[in-house]
C-alpha cells in the first residue's frame, strides 16, 4: 500500500508540480476524496487493532500529502501540520473507519480505545437494493387503484387531459368519499386551440352546472359539450 501511494504521489507531483497546480482547498479535497479513501480501503480487516508500526507507517504516508496541501517546510513536524489543517491523524482515521464499518455495516461488536460499540444501539441503514433487478415486479411497487383522501362534504374534481393527441374535459363529483357522478367528453380539434369558458354556480340547497357560452364563430366548433342538467337525479 505504501509503495502504491508513493507512486501515486510522485505521479501527481511530476504532472502538476509540488503543489499539484491547484489552490489549497482543491488540494485538501483531492486528498480527502482520493488519497485517504484509497488508504482506508478495507480498514475493517487490517486496522482493528493497529500496531505501533502500522501507526508510524500511516503517519509517514500522510505526511507527504500534508506537505503538499500546506506548502510547509519539510522540517515541520507532522503533528503540527495535522493540527493546523484540522486533519485527523491517519491511524486514528483508520481505527474510526474500521469501527464504523464493523458496527454499522457488518453489524458486529467492535472495540476501540476500550470503548465497546454494540450494533444494536445504532439504527440499521436502509438500502433500496434488497432484491435483484431481474426479479423486480412493478406491480408490487405501484398501486393503480384510485386513492382519495377522505374530505367531508361535497367535492368536485375537474381535469383537462390530452390522450392520443385529443383534448378532453371531465369532472367527478364525490360526497363523503363516495363517487356520486362522473362525466367526460372529447372536444374537436378546433376547440383544442380555443378553449371555451364554462360557468358553474353552487347554492346551499343543491348544485347547478351552467351551460357553456355560445362561441362567436360557429364554424370553429363542431360539437357543443354540455353536461346534463339532471346529473344528481
Amino acid at each position: 500500500m505504501k509503495t502504491k501511494l508513493t507512486h501515486l504521489h510522485q505521479k501527481i507531483t511530476r504532472i502538476a508540480g509540488t503543489n499539484w497546480g491547484l489552490n489549497k482547498d482543491l488540494r485538501r479535497r483531492l486528498y480527502k476524496t482520493v488519497a485517504e479513501r484509497r488508504i482506508l480501503h478495507g480498514a475493517a480487516v487490517w486496522a482493528c487493532p493497529l500496531s505501533a508500526r502500522q501507526s508510524r507507517l500511516l503517519n509517514s504516508i500522510q505526511r507527504k500529502f500534508l506537505l503538499n496541501i500546506t506548502g510547509a517546510y519539510s522540517t515541520t513536524p507532522t503533528v503540527a501540520i495535522q493540527v493546523i489543517e484540522g486533519i485527523l491523524p491517519l491511524h486514528i482515521k483508520a481505527e474510526q473507519e474500521a469501527v464504523y464499518v464493523r458496527t454499522a455495516r457488518l453489524r458486529k461488536t467492535s472495540n476501540c480505545n476500550n470503548i465497546n460499540f454494540n450494533p444494536n444501539n445504532y439504527e440499521d441503514g436502509t438500502t433500496s437494493t434488497k432484491f435483484h433487478p431481474a426479479i423486480f415486479q412493478l406491480e408490487d411497487r405501484i398501486f393503480l387503484e384510485k386513492q382519495f383522501l377522505p374530505v367531508p362534504g361535497l367535492n368536485i374534481y375537474t381535469d383537462v387531459s390530452k390522450i392520443e393527441d385529443k383534448t378532453g374535459s371531465a369532472f367527478c363529483v364525490m360526497e363523503e368519499d363516495i363517487t356520486k357522478y362522473e362525466w367526460m367528453a372529447q372536444l374537436s380539434l378546433q376547440v383544442k386551440q380555443h378553449s371555451l369558458p364554462s360557468r358553474g354556480s353552487c347554492y346551499t340547497g343543491g348544485l347547478s352546472l351552467g351551460k357553456q357560452d355560445q362561441p362567436t364563430d360557429k364554424g370553429m366548433v363542431r360539437q357543443r359539450v354540455e353536461p346534463p342538467s339532471n346529473c344528481f337525479n
